[in-house]
């Protein structure tokens, strides 16, 4: 888990810290990531951290939805942050 989390802020620039706020953002939307996973159900999160930064979050639930797995995290397009203001 730590690698992963060392590669994200690499490539990303965001810390898995700072994507856990997104889940916070009562006005976060949430979609079924349909496209990623075949095994495991995936959602993906769009929202604003604690930082202010619009992300997208790639995570899954596990042990009974009580555990939120962060897959990756990014910060959002020019493109998604306006589909974002357009939603809300």
């Amino acid at each position: 888990m730590r690698a992963k989390h060392t590669i994200n802020k690499a490539k990303h620039k965001v810390s898995f810290e700072e994507a856990q706020t997104v889940f916070y953002d009562a006005d976060a939307i949430v979609i079924d990531d349909l496209d990623r996973s075949e095994t495991e159900e995936r959602f993906i999160i769009l929202g604003f951290s604690a930082k202010a930064n619009l992300l997208i979050v790639f995570h899954c639930c596990r042990e009974s939805d009580r555990v939120i797995r962060i897959i990756f995290a990014r910060k959002v397009t020019t493109k998604k942050s306006r589909q974002y203001a357009e939603f809300n």
